[in-house]
């Protein structure tokens, strides 16, 4: 047998009945001693009342505390009993077994058996060590034990870490250190165990958070606290693990962190507005009360005032978790009183720190104006607020008084929140300083915050919405490469979609807190959901909820990757190997903020995220828009700029009205479409149709007038009888078309019923002319090719009757009554006054088109046969037929000159049909080409088939000639009268 290490710890001598003994240095009294003689603990000498020798123990003093399973003993009830058989037999049995090993560890002082558990069987035990241990020594005596009694072991040690804490309570910067004399694991466990006076003890790991910083090596960890708030309050513990051994060995140590707290104040009067009903040397009491949150801390609070007529009154109340300090006094109503108002401070100090707050007494004075008391709201002075504390939910609720005539309560602003959102939120709050692990608890957060969204009506308040987003957000900041386990993913989903319910919509659109230097609720709404999932590895999932959904997939070989969101397909080129994320938020874009006042969104909001290290991508997103796109309207592909906080185009570019869904752009942000609130328009448009119609209408009703002077003059053939009436007809029905088409101009100024009518008329005149044009062509081609046939005047004048206004009637009737009886929307559009094109062979204006097209192509194929006819000149031809011949001619002649100009004129018309205005300059062009020709087509008439006439030149100068000699004839007449009366 051999004795190491010994040495002296105690010094005792006896005087009289009682005995004196000291501890040397750096030792200290047993844990029995400080029990029976508390007063001794901390100090190294010590008297007995008795002559029983005590005894001192070296600081370094470790007590190591052991599961040990028996896997082949079998567990009783009565082994709970510490004075059963069974538990003093088997306890024994394990000391006879464990001491011999244990005792040989140096400084060995005890062994004893605490307790048997439950578990094949546990016993639990207690080694107490004068002196440090070896890691390495203790697993390999635990490992001979093992294989000795078949069991597992399991160690927790303390007094073998070190741990060093500033002493007293703390605040601002400050360390925390633990130490270690042998290489343990680099990555020590720091945790936190908190008691509450009415909820369950709660441990908490701690991580690097807003208010904690960890660093650690192999034999030393170091926790930093910056500003430590009351959550930090508690047993705070640094465990050691060792690198090596197959034995569970933990080393820890342990002090209670006492934090300096200065409380929150919550400073308000009861009244909050004193009110003084006559001007007097009334005096008024007022309670003035300063509450904080209960907790630990001991506080000297002082209380100062100035303009208060008595002095302060102080009292204290405890209710549950608050504190209520009140100070009674009187303010005054005279006067002089308004001018020196009260003012009241209270002070809380800890001895090391002081906070204070203030309250200026809002006196109603007499013959002030003041809203009165309303339901639970106080009377109130004009121009302030009156605040209340919200009932079974956390926050206050405030009412203004508005100065007006009488005085009146504006709408209450509600901050009230849930207290199962407000305890999540506290909860993420609590996380981010660095209590709790990410992995333990994202899960329980998420959850909870599904649970407490899912029923939008409880949650329907600006107040409740703006929590569950902070909570997103809180969230959002401590997630870094986290991958989601089980039905986290579904939950953060689903939580993000209840609070996009359109029950909610009211809530997200009373976001009025938020001003221009502030992220609006939406901004954070989507950096918080956008960052959640960027940030953390989800490959292959497909989750789908109402308002959100969510795709993620790996790209293939060639860097393609395509996702579909709400039927939103996204397509990313150049992905690399990273999974691309893509998510679709309803109803979201309605709630982001938009500097852009002249567009609106017309799509979902599309947020696509590679790997946050990826370069740039090409995103190809095919939308499914909100609203039909009106005709040249422009729309805009964009993406969100958190540095903008606005919508911006830079790197999209939109697919065009052909392809007008379509978005490209060559970075990865959230997506969606706007489109401009109003419709591109043609410069001077209305001008240059104004100017035009006003001159074809002059012109239109000189060739009326034209025809009318020389009707009997260039009558001479049946032909000319025909082609003078259609040419009238012709003018005619322009006439009425254009008045129309100039009636209808302004169509927000005219009634839907008005705007109908001229759609009709205008339906109809143009057909009309163009019918009349047909008969035309058919005349002229019938002349030409059946000579020997020839149809009397009233048979042709019956024809050209019926294709003229019999035709484009049916037509236009047929039209009406299958569209509606002529509604709006399908028959025509009120936003022009004229048929609906709605593209190609699409829309009413079809039935305009279509006709048109056929006739000038007609009167084309007429005009080739017919001049091929003429070339041929056959002689041998009477007088009559010569004089037909030469009105046939006449025909052609006005065909020729009417289709180009007329048809011309409705080739740009379909063209302007075609084309929407966002093709660029080509319509632009399309557009005034249509405008001249179609505002100047009664004065090119004039000019082309009346003016240019030879046979009505002729007539009118005849005309002229002949009213010429007359007023001569009369003049001399006149004259020869006058002279024979002289």
């Amino acid at each position: 047998m051999r004795v190491d290490g010994l040495k002296m710890t105690t010094k005792c001598q006896t005087l009289g009945d009682e005995l004196n003994c000291t501890c040397e240095p750096d030792h200290r009294w047993s844990t029995e001693v400080c029990e029976s003689h508390p007063k001794c603990c901390g100090e190294r000498n010590c008297t007995f009342p008795d002559k029983t020798p005590q005894m001192c123990y070296t600081n370094k003093r470790v007590v190591i505390t052991g599961s040990c399973r028996l896997h082949k003993e079998k567990y009783f009830d009565s082994m709970r009993d510490a004075n059963s058989e069974k538990f003093k037999k088997l306890s024994k049995e394990l000391l006879d077994q464990m001491k011999p090993v244990y005792s040989t560890l140096k400084g060995f002082d005890t062994l004893r058996i605490k307790e048997l558990r439950r578990g094949s069987v546990i016993a639990i035990f207690e080694i107490t060590l004068n002196s440090d241990v070896s890691s390495e020594e203790l697993a390999k005596k635990s490992e001979e034990l093992e294989r000795v009694i078949n069991a597992t072991f399991i160690l927790k040690t303390t007094g073998h870490v070190q741990m060093y804490m500033p002493s007293g309570p703390v605040y601002g910067h400050t360390k925390i250190n633990c130490s270690v004399e042998e290489e343990m694991d680099p990555k020590p466990q720091w945790t936190l165990t908190k008691t509450h006076r009415t909820k369950p003890t709660q441990i908490f790991n701690i991580t690097n958070g807003s208010e904690s910083v960890l660093t650690s090596t192999t034999r030393s960890a170091t926790l930093t606290l910056n500003d430590p708030s009351a959550i930090w309050e508690g047993l705070l513990t640094c465990t050691f693990k060792p690198t090596n051994g197959s034995v569970d060995i933990f080393h820890s140590a342990s002090k209670t962190l006492d934090i300096a707290v200065l409380p929150d104040i919550d400073i308000i009067s009861n009244p909050q507005f004193p009110l003084c009903k006559m001007a007097s040397t009334e005096e008024v009491m007022v309670a003035i009360k300063c509450e904080i949150k209960n907790n630990s801390e001991t506080y000297d609070v002082q209380w100062g005032g100035s303009g208060n007529k008595t002095e302060l009154n102080v009292n204290v109340y405890e209710d549950g978790d608050r504190v209520t300090y009140v100070a009674e006094t009187k303010v005054g109503c005279e006067t002089v009183d308004e001018e020196h108002p009260a003012n009241i401070t209270c002070m809380f100090s800890n001895g090391m720190q002081n906070r204070s707050a203030w309250l200026k007494i809002e006196v109603i004075y007499f013959k002030q104006q003041y809203c009165e008391e309303e339901d639970d709201w106080p009377n109130t002075k004009v121009d302030h607020t009156a605040r209340l504390r919200c009932q079974e939910r956390h926050g206050e609720r405030f009412r203004k008084c508005e100065n007006m005539e009488p005085a009146k309560f504006k709408d209450e602003l509600s901050q009230c929140v849930n207290i199962d959102l407000f305890d999540i939120l506290e909860d993420t709050t609590i996380l981010d300083k660095g209590l709790g692990s990410l992995e333990e608890n994202a899960g329980k957060i998420f959850y909870r915050l599904k649970n407490s969204t899912t029923d939008t009506e409880k949650i329907n308040t600006f107040a409740n919405v703006n929590v569950s987003v902070s909570i997103l957000s809180n969230m959002q900041k401590m997630v870094s490469d986290y991958t989601y386990k089980g039905t986290v993913l579904d939950d953060l989903v689903e939580s993000a979609s209840n609070i996009l319910s359109d029950s909610l919509e009211k809530s997200w659109k009373d976001d009025q807190k938020n001003v221009k230097e502030n992220l609006s609720m939406a901004e954070r709404y989507l950096h918080s959901v956008e960052g959640l999932i960027n940030a953390t590895t989800i490959t292959g999932v497909n989750v789908s909820k109402p308002n959100v959904e969510l795709v993620a997939c790996n790209s293939t070989q060639e860097s393609h990757c395509t996702n579909t969101v709400f039927n939103i397909t996204v397509s990313v080129e150049n992905s690399g190997s990273s999974p691309v994320k893509t998510a679709g938020f309803r109803r979201l874009g309605e709630y982001l903020p938009s500097k852009n006042q002249e567009s609106e969104i017309n799509s979902i909001v599309v947020s696509t995220t590679v790997d946050k290290n990826q370069s740039q991508s090409l995103v190809k997103i095919h939308f499914h828009l909100i609203n039909k796109r009106p005709r040249n309207s422009e729309m805009q592909c964009v993406s969100w700029s958190e540095s903008e906080r606005q919508w911006t185009k830079d790197g999209c570019t939109w697919g065009g009205p052909t392809n007008e869904a379509h978005c490209e752009c060559v970075h990865l942000s959230s997506f969606a479409i706007l489109m401009s609130k109003d419709p591109q328009y043609v410069p001077e448009m209305d001008k240059i149709t104004y100017v035009g119609l006003a001159l074809s209408i002059i012109s239109l009703v000189t060739c009326l007038g034209i025809e009318l002077v020389v009707w009997n003059d260039v009558i001479t053939t049946k032909s000319s009888c025909l082609r003078h009436t259609a040419l009238v007809n012709i003018y005619l029905s322009l006439l009425i078309a254009d008045c129309s088409f100039l009636a209808s101009s302004f169509p927000d100024k005219i009634t839907e019923n008005w705007c109908q009518i001229f759609v009709v008329v205008k339906h109809f005149c143009y057909l009309s002319m163009f019918f009349w044009m047909l008969c035309l062509s058919l005349i002229l081609l019938h002349q030409t090719y059946f000579q020997l046939h020839q149809l009397t005047k009233r048979k042709y004048m019956g024809i050209s009757f019926f294709l003229g206004y019999a035709c484009p009637f049916l037509i236009v009737a047929i039209t009406f009554i299958t569209n509606g009886s002529g509604s709006e929307g399908l028959y025509y559009t009120s936003e022009t006054c004229w048929l609906i094109y709605s593209g190609l062979l699409k829309g009413t204006v079809h039935t305009f088109i279509m006709p048109v097209g056929i006739i000038v192509m007609f009167n084309m194929f007429t005009m080739v046969l017919v001049i091929l006819k003429l070339l041929e000149s056959p002689e041998g031809l009477t007088s009559s037929l010569r004089a037909e011949k030469a009105a046939s001619k006449h025909i052609l002649r006005t065909v020729i000159i009417l289709t180009p100009i007329i048809g011309t004129t409705w080739i740009f018309g379909f063209a302007v049909f075609a084309l929407d205005l966002t093709y660029g300059v080509i319509a632009y062009i399309v557009n005034y080409a249509f405008a001249l020709l179609n505002a100047f087509q009664g004065f090119f008439i004039l000019l082309t088939t009346s003016l240019a006439d030879k046979a009505i030149r002729d007539a009118l100068m005849k005309r002229g000639k002949a009213q010429n000699q007359s007023q001569n004839t009369k003049d001399s007449m006149n004259l020869k009268s006058a002279s024979k009366k002289k």
